[in-house]
């Protein structure tokens, strides 16, 4: 019956008269929409079956494909770099121009670092890992933490050892308890662009008066 209907609407379009090929694949498909009722006319345009929610799908499909790769590539890179604070060692009374302070040098193994930039922090609090609140503008965490923030820096090989030393001004370095305390801080080492922290050192202990 539908084969009868679809070669009589066909016949319909011939005879009215259509100029060109491509102007009789027109005027069928919309004979053909005007008699096939309900969701399968929709889907008939010039002669052809174009499913407009197909086509959805699969721009839908391809958005989360897209999306996924990313995720995939950024776990990569996370995965993929990585870092260890192999050491620590300081000197107190250590003096950088007209300040007294505390030096720190850390040794650094990083792997596949190459074009990418690291910093340590360094976080100081007491030895009960009660915060240290107090330090100045630059030297101080969003929670008001004594923290010693590092400078960028980059790696030239692959696999690269990396010394890296910093210095903790005495006047930054805030300690409200009275009496003799033991500050307690530990080394941070962070990679920049994902903002993932690679390794945490040992903790390191000096008395404070």
């Amino acid at each position: 019956m539908r084969k009868q209907l679809i070669s009589l609407i066909a016949a319909g379009a011939l005879a009215a008269g259509c100029a060109t090929e491509q102007d009789s694949q027109r005027g069928l498909g919309m004979l053909i929409a005007a008699a096939i009722p309900g969701n399968a006319a929709a889907q008939i345009i010039g002669g052809g079956l174009i499913s407009g929610a197909n086509s959805q799908q699969q721009g839908l499909a391809t958005a989360q494909y897209r999306n996924q790769q990313a995720q995939q590539y950024q776990q990569q890179v996370q995965q993929f770099v990585s870092g260890n604070v192999k050491e620590v060692t300081f000197q107190l009374n250590a003096k950088r121009g007209d300040e007294y302070g505390i030096g720190i040098n850390t040794k650094l193994d990083i792997a596949n670092g190459v074009g990418r930039q690291f910093r340590c922090d360094t976080y100081f609090c007491y030895e009960d890992e009660s915060p240290l609140m107090g330090g100045k503008e630059g030297f101080r965490t969003t929670e008001g933490g004594v923290v010693l923030p590092g400078t960028i820096f980059e790696v030239p090989y692959q696999i690269s050892e990396v010394n890296h030393f910093m210095f903790m001004p005495s006047s930054q370095l805030v300690v409200e308890r009275p009496g003799k305390q033991i500050i307690r801080f530990v080394v941070v080492l962070e990679d920049i662009a994902t903002r993932r922290t690679l390794s945490v050192s040992r903790p390191s202990y000096f008395s404070y008066r």
